[in-house]
C-alpha cells in the first residue's frame, strides 16, 4: 500500500525527529554534570552517577548513542565554560565525568545482567565472563602501578578498562533493547561530520563560539607544566610556542612524505583530539556506507585524510576491502586472509620504521625490551605517552640504538612494558570480541558484525605503532560496541525463536522481527522482569 503525501511529509517529520532527539541527548547528559561543577564538583559528580543509572535503566536502547556521544561532544562542552575552571586540576576533574557516566551505567547493567543471569543467551554469559577476565589483570597491575606513580597509575586504568566497559554495557543494553540501536548511532554519526566540516571551513569562529581558545590555552598550560614542549624542542628541534603549533604537521605525520612540503593544521574535533577524532569518522563512515547511506559516509573521507591519521586511513581501507569482497570467498579463506594482510602491513611498517627512526616503532622496542627485562611487568603508568617520565626520554639516543628506554607510543609495546605477559590476556579479549562478532556475521550476513571484527583486527595491528588504536574511547570503544549490537541483538533474536526448549512468550518486545518493528523500552517499562521473559518448555 503506498502512502499518501501527507502519510510520507508526517512520517519524514517523525524520522527526523528521531534523529534529531538521538543527536541532542547525548549532549544534554555530558552537559549536566560539566555545567553543575561550576556549581559544585560533588553535585557534578552524583550528578553523572545518577544520570547513568537512570538511562541504563529506563531508556537502554540510548546507551550505546549516549556513551558514544559523551565521549565525542563532552570536550567542546567543557571548552565552553573553559574561562570559569582554576587551572589545569580544575580542567583534569571535569572531563572525568564522561568516564563517571560510563562506569556507573556500567555497574548497573552488568548488575542486571548478574541478576537475570541465568536468563541471558549463553554466548552472552561467556563474552562478560571473557571479556572480564582482562579487568581483574588490569586491577592486578593497578596495584603495582599505584606504588610506583598513582596519577599515570589511573589514567592507564581508564585507557585500558574503557573499552571493556563500553563493550559490556553496550552488550547487555542490546539483549534488554534489541533492534533499533544502531540507528541510535548514526544522528550522532552526522553531527560529528557536521562538526568537522564547520571546524575546516569556519574555524576561528566555531573557535570563538565555544571558548576552544581558552580550552586549548587550559592543555598548554598543562602539558607545559609538564615540561613536555621544552622535552620536544631539545630533542626535535621543533619550536612549540602555543598548542595552535602542536596541531600543524605534514601530510601524514611521517618523514616519508617530507619531500611534498604539504603541512597541514590537523582537525581537533569536537572531543579536541584528532587521532581518536579520525577514527571516530572511520568508524561512522563505514557504519554509513553499509546502512547504505553512502553521500554521509562518503562526506567524512575527506576529513579523515585533512587530519592525516594513517592508521584510521590504512583502518578505513583495510575494513572496506575486507567487506567488500566477503561475498566471494569462503569465511575461513577471507578472515585468514585479512589477518595475514594485517601481520604484513605491522611487519612492513616495523622495518621501515626501524630504517627512518620513527618514535612509534622505537617505542615498541622499547617495550619489548622492558618485557624481555622484566617479563612479569612494571605495573601500570611506568611508560607510554601519558606518564610523567616521557619527557625524559632521550630521543636522539633512541635512534642510535634502536630502542627507547621504556615504552612509548605504542600500546603494545607499553602493555608488554607495564603488565608483561598478562597483556597477552588484554589484547585475547579483544581477539574473542573479534570472533563472536565475525560468528554473529556468518549468522546474520550482514555488515556491520564483519565491520566490528574486521575493524577490531586492525586496530590491534595499529596498536603496534600508536597508543590512541586500543586506549582511545572512540578508537576501539566505537567499534567493540559495534560488536556488542550485533552480537547481543542476534542472541536476543535466538532466544526468543521457538527453537529447542526455549519458546518465545508475550513479554518479549517484537525487536527479533526487525530494526523497524521495535519499539524501544528500558528495563522498568517491560511488563516482567528480564528473568521472566524467557520460560522453559512445558
Amino acid at each position: 500500500m503506498s502512502l499518501s503525501g501527507v502519510d510520507r511529509g508526517r512520517a519524514f517529520a517523525i524520522r527526523a525527529g528521531e534523529w534529531l532527539a538521538c543527536a541532542i541527548l547525548p549532549i544534554v547528559v555530558v552537559a549536566l554534570p560539566v555545567t553543575a561543577h561550576l556549581v559544585s564538583p560533588l553535585i557534578a559528580l552524583a550528578l553523572a552517577g545518577l544520570v547513568g543509572v537512570l538511562l541504563a535503566l529506563h531508556a537502554s536502547f540510548m546507551v550505546p548513542a549516549t556513551l558514544l556521544g559523551a565521549y565525542l561532544f563532552q570536550n567542546a562542552v567543557v571548552a565552553t565554560i573553559s574561562p570559569a575552571l582554576d587551572g589545569p586540576d580544575d580542567f583534569n576533574r571535569v572531563r572525568a565525568y564522561n568516564f563517571v557516566l560510563t562506569v556507573a551505567i556500567w555497574l548497573t547493567l552488568v548488575t542486571v545482567a548478574w541478576v537475570n543471569w541465568r536468563s541471558l543467551p549463553r554466548t552472552v554469559r561467556q563474552l562478560l565472563i571473557a571479556t572480564f577476565i582482562p579487568l581483574i589483570f588490569v586491577g592486578v597491575y593497578l596495584v603495582a602501578g599505584l606504588l610506583i606513580d598513582p596519577r599515570s597509575a589511573v589514567v592507564y586504568l581508564r585507557n585500558l578498562v574503557t573499552p571493556t566497559l563500553l563493550f559490556q554495557a553496550c552488550l547487555v543494553a542490546a539483549v534488554l533493547s534489541p533492534g533499533a540501536l544502531q540507528r541510535t548511532l548514526l544522528p550522532i554519526g552526522a553531527l560529528a561530520i557536521a562538526y568537522g566540516y564547520a571546524e575546516l571551513l569556519w574555524r576561528d569562529g566555531l573557535y570563538g563560539l565555544l571558548n576552544m581558545n581558552s580550552y586549548l590555552a587550559l592543555r598548554a598550560q598543562q602539558e607545559g607544566d609538564a615540561a613536555y614542549w621544552v622535552a620536544q624542542m631539545q630533542e626535535t628541534g621543533r619550536v612549540v610556542r602555543s598548542m595552535h603549533d602542536a596541531f600543524r604537521v605534514t601530510l601524514f605525520n611521517t618523514p616519508l612524505l617530507s619531500d611534498f612540503d604539504i603541512e597541514l593544521y590537523r582537525l581537533l574535533g569536537p572531543n579536541s583530539h584528532s587521532i581518536s577524532y579520525a577514527y571516530a569518522l572511520t568508524f561512522f563512515s563505514l557504519m554509513f556506507f553499509f546502512q547504505r547511506k553512502f553521500l554521509i559516509g562518503l562526506a567524512a573521507v575527506p576529513l579523515i585524510l585533512f587530519i592525516g591519521s594513517k592508521g584510521a586511513v590504512i583502518a578505513l581501507v583495510l575494513v572496506l576491502v575486507g567487506c567488500s569482497i566477503s561475498g566471494y570467498l569462503r569465511r575461513p579463506v577471507l578472515m585468514g586472509a585479512f589477518v595475514v594482510v594485517v601481520a604484513a602491513y605491522v611487519g612492513a611498517a616495523l622495518v621501515i620504521g626501524m630504517q627512518i627512526g620513527d618514535y612509534h616503532v622505537l617505542g615498541f622496542w622499547g617495550g619489548v625490551n622492558g618485557f624481555l627485562q622484566n617479563p612479569i611487568g612494571h605495573g601500570l603508568g611506568a611508560g607510554g605517552n601519558l606518564s610523567a617520565a616521557t619527557t625524559r626520554i632521550d630521543w636522539s639516543h633512541a635512534q642510535q640504538v634502536g630502542a627507547t628506554g621504556r615504552a612509548v607510543e605504542s600500546a603494545v609495546g607499553v602493555l608488554l612494558f607495564q603488565m608483561g605477559v598478562a597483556s597477552v590476556v588484554v589484547l585475547g579479549g579483544y581477539a574473542v570480541i573479534a570472533r563472536a562478532s565475525w560468528r554473529a556475521a556468518a549468522a546474520a550476513q550482514e555488515h556491520t558484525s564483519r565491520v566490528a571484527a574486521f575493524g577490531i583486527l586492525v586496530l590491534l595491528g595499529n596498536a603496534v605503532l600508536q597508543e590512541e588504536a586500543l586506549f582511545a574511547p572512540l578508537a576501539m570503544g566505537s567499534f567493540v560496541i559495534a560488536a556488542a549490537l550485533r552480537i547481543g541483538a542476534a542472541e536476543a533474536a535466538r532466544a526468543a525463536a521457538p527453537v529447542g526448549s526455549v519458546r518465545r512468550v508475550a513479554s518479549i518486545p517484537q525487536a527479533a522481527l526487525g530494526p523497524r518493528a521495535v519499539r524501544p523500552r528500558g528495563l522498568l517499562a517491560r511488563r516482567m522482569p528480564l528473568g521472566e521473559q524467557l520460560q522453559p518448555r512445558a
